[in-house]
């Protein structure tokens, strides 16, 4: 199809009009084609983005004309709960009917990536072949469309958010979920966030063109800023095709990176509590604000609703047994103990959330225990203590991003939703 882009930078940004506009004549041109359609949205860590009303319209128009199965691609997220489901999509999903995907169990393999073209995407770093696997339900022939809609934002996986992700993780298997995650690991943070070109999206650029190219795949994608504690919709991508999300990548690395003049000796960061119940998602506040804090400095994660460490059980016990120790201490680990070298993915989360001893991380928490968060290399605060400390509360009065100065005076950054881009000192 034609693609459809409709780019508003103002204050106001794009209208709910007009994006319902763009949607319907994307999707109305299928009636009378199809019979069914499958929607694969973002699950409740991503709620912040608003893509919740983009998936509500989606739904909404496809039900006109045919059945309309609905699966999150939760990568190796767990699932959603039906509260999450209500909040999110509104009375457009019923939860009861939501499909989920589990990615140890539901994948077919598509083929592989060789081993050749993973030593040139990571510049040497790897060369083994990567088994390329998706939800087996993706293959069903009985549909006619499968829709992708999700935010474009700097990522910690894949430099940008979004687009092929969706599928080869979101919806993707062990292989290729966990070796991405370590190649990107690997590759390190600052190699990587809020870039188009990465070692793991020139893969994925490459298993989409081998693998999905007769597949009836429709990509929606946005970018968003933030206007008074709203997402603000700057920019819609429909339509397929590699050039579609380097658009949407160029556009969200302009809005989403924020470029500070100077770094930071402490750095505060909010974790919405309905969205970040455990570190597994929750240390987006350390990938997100690495590149502001001052070496030596600290970052305070305002986390109320974290309860755990990972997203699964095996995950959770990983995280408590090893914990956050560095990326040296996690790849000595991974060559000495065969469960750790077993989920790499892990263990590229493990790297990813230590800081190397460059500062510390506090996290600021009611629902685990001081013990439980110390055990994994944190430090820990109670969450109204921290907050008594700096003098704020954002989840009984939300602030705007920007400096403030704590009960003894001394200043702070303070950054509201970690998730919706990226931080850096110039």
């Amino acid at each position: 199809m034609e693609q459809i882009i409709s780019i508003d930078e103002s204050p106001l940004g794009i209208s709910n009009e007009t994006a319902y506009r763009s949607i319907e004549s994307a999707l109305t041109p299928y009636a009378g084609k199809i019979r069914r359609a499958l929607v694969l949205p973002p699950d409740a860590t991503r709620a912040f983005s608003g893509i919740g009303r983009i998936v509500a319209r989606v739904i909404e128009t496809l039900s006109e004309f045919c059945d309309v199965d609905v699966m999150p691609t939760l990568g190796t997220h767990a699932a959603m709960t039906a509260d999450e489901v209500r909040a999110m999509f509104g009375g457009a999903v019923d939860p009861g009917q939501l499909i989920y995907h589990n990615w140890r169990e539901d994948t077919a393999k598509l083929g592989e990536i060789p081993g050749a073209v993973v030593n040139e995407a990571t510049e040497g770093l790897f060369s083994d072949p990567i088994d390329v696997e998706i939800n087996r339900r993706l293959l069903n022939p009985a549909y006619g469309l499968i829709v992708s809609p999700g935010q474009v934002v700097p990522h910690e996986v894949a430099g940008m958010a979004n687009y092929s992700k969706n599928i080869f993780v979101g919806c993707g298997g062990p292989r290729m979920i966990q070796r991405t995650h370590l190649i990107s690991a690997a590759a390190g943070l600052r190699r990587v966030l809020g870039k188009a070109d990465t070692p793991v999206r020139r893969l994925f650029h490459y298993a989409q063109e081998r693998f999905l190219s007769d597949m009836p795949l429709l990509y929606m994608l946005t970018v968003n800023t933030e206007h008074e504690g709203s997402p603000r919709l700057n920019g819609l991508y429909i339509g397929t095709g590699r050039g579609l999300f380097e658009q949407a990548a160029e556009q969200s690395a302009r809005l989403n990176i924020h470029h500070l003049p100077k770094a930071y000796n402490h750095v505060v960061a909010f974790m919405e509590p309905d969205s970040y119940k455990t570190t597994w998602v929750g240390n987006k506040a350390i990938y997100r604000t690495c590149m502001m804090i001052a070496p030596g400095g600290e970052l305070t994660v305002l986390a109320p609703g974290i309860c755990g460490f990972g997203e699964s059980e095996p995950v959770d016990k990983l995280i408590r047994k090893y914990g956050y120790r560095g990326t040296r201490e996690t790849l000595e680990a991974m060559r000495t103990s065969a469960d750790l070298a077993d989920d790499e993915g892990a263990a590229a989360h493990m790297m990813n959330g230590s800081t190397d001893g460059l500062f510390t991380v506090t996290y600021a928490v009611e629902r685990i225990s001081r013990e439980d968060i110390e055990s994994v290399g944190f430090k820990s605060s109670s969450y109204t203590d921290a907050c008594a400390c700096l003098g704020i509360d954002p989840r009984s009065k939300p602030l705007e991003d920007g400096e403030y100065t704590d009960s003894e005076g001394n200043l702070f950054y303070y950054i509201g939703h970690p998730g919706a881009g990226l931080w850096m000192a110039d």
